[in-house]
């Protein structure tokens, strides 16, 4: 606070002085106006291209201070005022700082985060790192869980994240051979892709902290998707590349941050989907987070309908961790899917370890959890808004509540499809035990006891009757 109120008023102290000069108070004012405005200019991009991004935060800090502290000892050395008598209480002014310096080195990100995980016994700070585009950092738990942290804020566990990468892959209507993902997080999305055999991916990322640190920490849980050759990692803003790009997509996943972090919201908006839709190939799928536990039911809504204005055969699936739209660039009400194929894919033995992860029992899951069709999303949307780049309003929005879990998830309970409309099974009794198993899974107000045995009993019979295809 003090360093902050003299840093703003040290123009206005400049203008008073100046005012006793009053012929010349103008032109003088006007002169520091302009060096103020140069320096603003100009220093803001060393600090930030410069400074964070080559020297780090800690020395940053260092040079401007320094640059500060000779600035004021010139001021006071060329006064007509000056004493020599002066330059003690400044030796003391400068020798006092650097003395701390080399006693207690700053480690300026490293003691600001530990403060901010003191309240939390149990989490070690691994790595962090300052860039212009937020403070990146990897912490591990009690349970050696490792988190993507960005300015304060956690985005991404290790733990998660899989289906994201292979729901897409699996329900994805044809052969996946070129894939695109934007924000790469901790990689486990991407991962997933290369693991299940996509032959190209291209990865979007604008901080390339977030990879750094994901490929040092990160490289256990997501396949080693760094330095796997078929990933080809692009530092760029993911919403401009989708936008300039000239290549087309048979698969692009989105893993953007909370939506009402700076710029988030742009990944949410009916021209960005129009975008990505142009940028995907026949048949193609798009994978949209859709975290509904932590949306009013406006936003809930409003993002929905949003993805039906440009994708109005989206399916919305979720596990009881991952939530994603999907939208396929087809005229059809449903992609036309193999039922056969989409077992086979999701019971690939590296594919099935991975989705165990993901609070997967069996392969027949990847239908369980498809829950509302672009029909039922239609219903349940209604009196949504669609977003538009011109009016980002869940950018303000998304903040205001804590989410409305219980009565979104009400709203899609309400509108769950049937399972028979969507996919073609080839036994009519395998259909109606997925289907059954999926409304009691998704029946949050009947008796739990009855609910976990009418599971247990429908999951058995699926895995006795009904074996998946390999």
């Amino acid at each position: 606070l003090p360093q902050t109120l003299c840093m703003g008023a040290s123009f206005p102290i400049l203008v008073r002085v100046v005012m006793e000069h009053h012929r010349e108070v103008g032109s003088i004012v006007g002169r520091a106006l302009a060096w103020n405005t140069l320096g603003g200019v100009f220093g803001s991009a060393v600090a930030g291209f410069w400074f964070l991004d080559d020297l780090g935060l800690e020395a940053g800090v260092l040079i401007v201070a320094g640059l500060t502290a000779l600035i004021g000892i010139g001021l006071c050395v060329s006064s007509p005022s000056f004493r020599p008598a002066s330059w003690g209480p400044i030796g003391a002014l400068v020798a006092i700082p650097g003395a701390l310096l080399v006693v207690s080195p700053l480690e300026l990100p490293e003691s600001l985060l530990a403060l901010h995980f003191a309240p939390h016994p149990g989490i070690r700070i691994l790595e962090t790192k300052p860039s212009v585009h937020g403070t990146v950092t990897i912490t591990e738990d009690a349970n050696q869980e490792r988190l993507v942290w960005i300015n304060n804020y956690w985005v991404a566990r290790e733990t998660s994240h899989l289906a994201f990468g292979y729901i897409p892959w699996i329900l994805h209507p044809g052969p996946v051979k070129s894939g695109l993902g934007v924000c790469f997080g901790t990689g486990r999305t991407f991962g997933a892709l290369l693991n299940a055999g996509v032959e190209q991916l291209d990865l979007v990322e604008i901080n390339p902290a977030v990879v750094a640190m994901s490929s040092t920490w990160l490289s256990r849980s997501n396949h080693g998707v760094t330095s796997n050759p078929r990933a080809n990692i692009i530092f760029d803003d993911g919403r401009n590349y989708i936008r300039y790009a000239d290549k087309k997509y048979d698969l692009i996943t989105l893993e953007p941050l909370q939506m009402f972090q700076k710029g988030v919201v742009y990944f949410y908006t009916e021209d960005f989907y129009r975008e990505a839709r142009a940028r995907m190939n026949e048949g193609a799928v798009l994978s949209q987070w859709l975290p509904y536990y932590m949306l009013g039911e406006r936003e809930f809504k409003s993002m929905i309908k949003t993805f039906l204005s440009v994708f109005p055969n989206a399916l919305l699936w979720s596990s009881p961790s991952e939530t994603v739209l999907l939208g396929y660039n087809v005229d059809a009400p449903h992609a036309d899917f193999d039922v056969q194929e989409i077992l086979g894919r999701a019971s690939m033995p590296q594919v099935g370890r991975d989705l165990a992860q993901s609070q997967f029992a069996q392969a027949y899951d990847v239908f369980t959890f498809t829950l509302v069709d672009g029909d039922g999303l239609r219903r349940l949307s209604e009196g949504g808004t669609v977003y538009t780049d011109d009016v980002p309003t869940l950018e303000f929005t998304a903040a205001r509540n804590g989410g409305e879990f219980e009565r979104n998830s009400l709203l899609i309970q309400a509108n769950l499809v049937p399972l028979d409309r969507v996919y073609s099974f080839p036994d009519a009794q395998v259909g109606q035990d997925i289907t059954r198993l999926r409304n009691t899974l998704f029946d949050f107000q009947g008796n739990p006891q009855v609910r976990n045995q009418t599971i247990q009993e429908l999951r058995q019979r699926l895995a006795e009757t009904a074996k998946p295809a390999r």
